[in-house]
């Protein structure tokens, strides 16, 4: 399972270098009986009417769903082995665990039944309040920024994390100027509107939208300077307005696409801007180019930008480098940017392994071409959906050295990268998949040899010397050295200390066990030794971890 979600709360355990690994012999796919069942509380008393899904992650439908009969039980059955989120949803309820905000992890063995799921929800807080400009009027669809402030328990730092409220949508002002978040957990918030900055990020329109100057309640510019809502179960907070001091100077930016040879028109194509945040670079594309090769992007601030423009169209064979521009306090007219006609690369992918043409949906695939940008920069490549035949045309290519690579986009998951390139080959030349050269000429009759990930590691991690940890505390990585493909794994850990890495190329992984940071990205445990195992050409592997949390000078669980 590769949710990659952060939980608010994470403690260091040592970790014996202990492990033990399995592989099973290959088998089919059971068929679905699995099931799990489970009861839902709020404040210890039953939730009738709760919501429960089963996801495998957090773009696809649920595979299963239930209702919470009058003693607020569930059960939810003909589910498939494998790693789930768990997730309940009863009006602004929170989970009352601050390491599960967002449901729980659970790994099914085939045709388990797993019984005895307790979710724990309490009153979520809400925080209501009216957002007004200076004149005192309303400020109506503005999108609202909800901050927790967190204190580093070593340096009794405080810096405030953006709040998200997964599958529900932005809070927003109405007709009146009035917000209203709720399903907050107990904590302590800021609450802000429009255009602010936190750490360095920026929330900002680029075109298309109008963001009014950021502001945090009562009307301050800075989160330090915003008063801070104690937030506890069921707390209601009122009044909490925000006053928009004068509305902010916005600019255009209009221009044409031209052929940088002919200087003819070049249409269809989209155009936005690249902005530096921080160590790196944020894109958004939000014009068009119309049949004159004119576009116009509005609702700019003053800055340093690029000009970007990319085609999706696999006829479209143009590329731009990107062309800085400097929005000062007036509109940028006749803005001229020329593109370059770049190399295409052509051809088919030829699946290894086993893999049947027919069993693999080439039409829920992109074939990716990327360089190896610059420190700061973003690359610059080009992404193209597959043929139903597996044949595909990458036009637009500049010259330089690409890598190549497949995600999916379809019934199969958003963004599931379940098809690796495992070689590359043109006129019997084998091309190297960690980075190839594109010259001056077009890259025909190129076979990509494919291949689909369906191995499995399915793991445990047992915990001597103490209390278990609570769940969402532990996660455990996985990267192919062997062979050499840019390839890995992860999988979440549940409370019942299994997981469930999928997706897997047959091969020798390292596996590491990861430690859940608060909204950031998990970070490897030092004192566990990396391990190794091998995913089988077909099946899969089994492993068993040690976790010793009577270390000394470690902290124990709390």
């Amino acid at each position: 399972m590769k949710h990659l979600h952060f939980p608010l709360l994470f403690l260091l355990f040592g970790i014996l270098p202990t492990a033990v690994f399995a592989q099973s012999a290959p088998k089919a796919d059971p068929p679905p009986t699995a099931s799990i069942s489970g009861r839902v509380t709020l404040d210890g008393q039953p939730a009738a009417g709760a919501k429960v899904v089963v996801m495998r992650d957090s773009f696809e439908q649920p595979v299963g769903k239930a209702t919470t009969d009058a003693g607020g039980r569930f059960r939810i059955g003909g589910l498939p082995g494998g790693s789930f989120n768990l997730r309940v949803g009863y009006g602004a309820a929170v989970n009352e665990s601050e390491t599960e905000p967002d449901g729980k992890t659970v790994t099914l063995d085939p045709g388990e039944a797993l019984d005895d799921i307790e979710f724990k929800l309490r009153p979520g807080g809400v925080i209501t309040g009216r957002v007004t400009d200076a004149e005192n009027r309303p400020v109506v669809g503005q999108s609202l920024t909800i901050l927790k402030i967190q204190k580093n328990s070593k340096t009794g730092e405080e810096r405030p994390i953006p709040v998200y409220f997964g599958f529900s949508s932005d809070f927003e002002t109405d007709d009146r100027g009035v917000y209203r978040v709720y399903g907050l957990p107990p904590g302590r918030y800021v609450v802000g509107v429009g255009d602010v900055s936190v750490n360095g990020q920026t929330r900002f329109s680029m075109g298309g939208g109008e963001v009014v100057p950021g502001t945090f309640h009562p009307k301050g510019t800075d989160w330090k300077q915003a008063a801070i809502i104690d937030i506890a179960a069921g707390t209601v907070e009122e009044k909490r307005d925000i006053a928009v001091g004068g509305k902010e100077n916005l600019f255009t930016i209009a221009g044409r696409l031209v052929d940088d040879e002919s200087g003819a028109p070049v249409a269809k194509m989209a155009v936005g801007l690249n902005i530096r945040v921080g160590q790196g670079t944020m894109s958004s594309f939000n014009g068009m180019s119309d049949a004159k090769g004119e576009f116009r992007l509005t609702g700019i601030k003053p800055g340093q930008y690029q000009i970007i423009a990319q085609s999706w169209d696999k006829e479209n064979d143009y590329f731009v480098d990107p062309l800085p521009v400097e929005v000062g306090n007036q509109d940028l007219k006749d803005v001229t940017v020329r593109l370059k006609r770049g190399i295409t690369i052509s051809g088919h992918i030829e699946l290894t392994g086993g893999a049947k043409p027919e069993a693999v949906p080439f039409t829920e695939y992109y074939i990716s071409v990327r360089p190896k940008p610059a420190p700061g920069e973003r690359g610059n490549g080009r992404n193209i959906r597959v043929e139903p035949d597996g044949t595909f045309r990458l036009p637009g290519i500049r010259p330089g050295n690409y890598r190549m690579s497949f995600f999916r986009i379809g019934a199969g998951g958003y963004g599931r990268q379940d098809l690796f390139v495992v070689g590359i080959r043109r006129a019997g030349t084998e091309l190297a998949t960690t980075g190839f050269d594109v010259g001056n000429e077009p890259i025909d009759g190129v076979q990509v040899l494919a291949r689909v990930a369906s191995g499995k590691l399915r793991g445990e991690i047992r915990f001597v010397g103490g209390e278990a940890p609570k769940p969402g505390q532990y996660g455990v990585s996985l990267k192919l050295t062997a062979p050499l493909i840019e390839a890995g794994g992860y999988g979440d850990v549940d409370e019942r200390g299994r997981f469930l890495s999928d997706d897997l190329l047959p091969g020798i992984y390292t596996v590491k066990v990861l430690r859940q940071n608060p909204n950031a990205r998990p970070t490897e445990i030092k004192t566990f030794t990396p391990q190794t195992v091998t995913i089988p050409e077909t099946g899969e592997a089994t492993v068993t971890l040690t976790v010793d949390l009577s270390t000394p000078n470690e902290p124990k669980p709390q």
